[in-house]
């Protein structure tokens, strides 16, 4: 699919995708909603691009978790950092074997966790 559509398929468009590669159920009434593998999946269905920039923005982001490990005067705002680079060891190593955000809570947890990083991160700043 990557191959073939080097620009993605589009979000959530796996599933409509998926019938043109079957090439091992060979029955479209088996829907497959994603790829089994996290990044693949991103690859798959926002590009090579979408892949690039998610990774340039959870860098970033990871950045931000491992100066608050580092750098955080308060014990609340290390374990905010740590808690963001423990999930997201979880997410990756899981992400190598199903697409773990496809389950809505966990995705929606991953941004709100991401954006609390980016919030007391700025907030340790200000407050120096």
């Amino acid at each position: 699919i990557i191959r073939a559509h080097p620009f993605g398929v589009g979000w959530y468009n796996y599933q409509f995708i998926f019938p043109e590669y079957d090439f091992f159920f060979k029955d479209s009434s088996v829907p497959m909603y994603h790829c089994h593998n996290w990044l693949l999946n991103i690859t798959a269905e926002t590009g090579v691009q979408g892949l690039l920039i998610f990774l340039f923005c959870w860098l970033i982001v990871l950045r931000l978790a491992w100066q608050l490990h580092k750098r955080a005067g308060r014990s609340w705002e290390k374990a905010v950092g740590r808690g963001y680079l423990l999930m997201s060891c979880g997410a990756f190593v899981g992400g190598l074997a199903d697409h773990v955000f496809f389950n809505v809570r966990l995705g929606l947890l991953f941004w709100l966790l991401t954006m609390l990083v980016v919030v007391v991160r700025k907030y340790m700043s200000l407050e120096r």
